[in-house]
């Protein structure tokens, strides 16, 4: 958090499985991420700023005969 108390920030890793809608396989994923908060006058925190980073790296193209 920083001296001012109204930004602060996360970091970490993540896991993600999920379903390619088009060939019904399973995808999985991992990586890291940040994301900033800012507090807003009513007390709550925002998200301003938000990225995520795969160590997976991405499929090849398909190939055409």
């Amino acid at each position: 958090m920083a001296k001012s108390g109204d930004v602060a920030y996360t970091q970490g890793t993540y896991t993600l499985t999920l379903t390619d809608p088009q060939t019904r396989q399973l995808i999985n994923d991992h990586g890291s991420y940040v994301t900033t908060y800012r507090k807003q006058p009513d007390g709550t925190w925002k998200a301003v700023a938000d990225i995520a980073t795969s160590e997976v790296p991405p499929p090849a193209p398909p190939s055409h005969p």
